[in-house]
């Protein structure tokens, strides 16, 4: 960001911490009945992001309907198609 608006990104650190996490949240067990309405509800575009994207896009929709496709030994290396 800072060297899209012109800045010199390698003086950053004189005036921030980019890297430091500021009120970081505990980590919390999702219950199983909104992990299952979220998986319902948003399958359709899970899926529509697997298919247009491939990549991690299909790994986690694998992951979370644990079906694999043929192609689904496919090495993942990026999110968006090149070609």
């Amino acid at each position: 960001v800072v060297g899209f608006i012109g800045g010199d990104a390698g003086q950053i650190e004189k005036y921030c911490q980019p890297e430091k996490k500021f009120t970081v949240s505990p980590a919390v067990p999702m219950p199983q009945e909104v992990r299952a309405y979220l998986k319902e509800k948003y399958r359709s575009q899970i899926e529509e992001l697997a298919h247009r994207y491939g990549g991690y896009c299909r790994r986690w929709c694998e992951e979370l309907y644990e079906e694999k496709g043929a192609d689904s030994k496919l090495q993942v290396l990026a999110t968006v198609k090149t070609h």
